[in-house]
């Protein structure tokens, strides 16, 4: 075995210089090693710092970059595996996993958001407030506003180098889940010939 990685001069029928083994083998560096970490979602949009502990027992901190995306790799140089003869460290190779979010979604660099809305705040209007991943932000909603009407918040998604996305905001008007008769009087009273006006107005009748 020993022959075979190590030549020495004038033995063994004079082989000549010894050879780097990494180098017969074809590899000039240590082995990269993967590993694997997961990050909230806030995180991989405004970035972060996050500890990693090497298969050596060394610890790490690791730049999580802003608007990093799930399944992103990063390359840690020189962190993994050893080299022999005086070849270079391999790399510690870390992909990013983005865990999932409970009501906000990415979509290349703007964040979507499903926003619900009573009865009253759709048809009066007004300002609420929207949480965003850098924090809560005052809208105004618009009179008369239907389910499913997107509003942009401008430059609020996902910012990567030299561009940033927007947020889109959908309203979904939202009707209490308990019964509540004093909004069926209204609704009565209001007089209104239903829903078959918007249906015709679709080409659905």
């Amino acid at each position: 075995l020993f022959s075979e990685f190590f030549s020495f001069n004038g033995k063994r029928g004079g082989r000549g210089p010894a050879q780097n083994p990494y180098q017969t083998a074809g590899r000039t560096k240590g082995l990269d090693i993967n590993y694997q970490i997961t990050v909230g979602f806030e995180e991989s949009i405004t970035g972060g710092t996050r500890r990693l502990r090497l298969n050596d027992g060394r610890n790490v901190d690791i730049k999580i970059p802003t608007g990093i995306q799930d399944g992103q790799v990063i390359r840690l140089a020189k962190q993994g595996g050893p080299g022999i003869g005086g070849a270079p460290k391999g790399d510690a190779l870390v992909e990013v996993q983005v865990a999932k979010h409970p009501y906000y979604q990415r979509k290349g660099n703007d964040i979507l958001l499903d926003l619900p809305i009573s009865l009253s705040e759709a048809v009066l209007g007004g300002d609420i407030k929207v949480p965003t991943p850098s924090g809560k932000l005052t809208i105004r909603i618009p009179r008369n506003s239907s389910s499913g009407k997107r509003l942009r918040l401008k430059e609020k998604g996902v910012k990567r180098k030299s561009t940033t996305g927007h947020m889109y905001v959908t309203l979904v008007v939202t009707l209490p889940e308990e019964r509540d008769r004093a909004l069926e009087k209204l609704v009565k009273e209001w007089g209104d010939d239903g829903g078959e006006q918007f249906r015709k107005k679709a080409g659905l009748t």
